[in-house]
């Protein structure tokens, strides 16, 4: 899913990002990713979380935000070095 999404902002190189992100390593091709959508709507979840590390990141923000909160700032500071002024 993440190989298919583009990203809005405008960006030097989209692929070197995608690259340092490592979400060439961590994101699930689309049908994989339908399956587990549909799989949750079936069970009627109110939140759908896809991916392993989208779980660890989930379980981490619900155990203790500060623990998520370096990584989201790291995220971002390097989104705002790939992006363009």
């Amino acid at each position: 899913m993440q190989e298919a999404t583009t990203l809005v902002s405008r960006l030097k190189d989209e692929e070197a990002l995608r690259r340092e992100l490592g979400q060439s390593r961590l994101g699930w091709d689309p049908d994989r990713c339908a399956r587990a959508i549909l799989r949750g709507v079936e069970r009627n979840r109110g939140v759908i979380v896809v991916t392993p590390f989208a779980r660890v990141c989930r379980w981490l923000y619900r155990m203790h935000l500060a623990l998520v909160s370096p990584l989201h700032r790291a995220w971002v500071r390097t989104i705002r070095e790939h992006r363009c002024e």
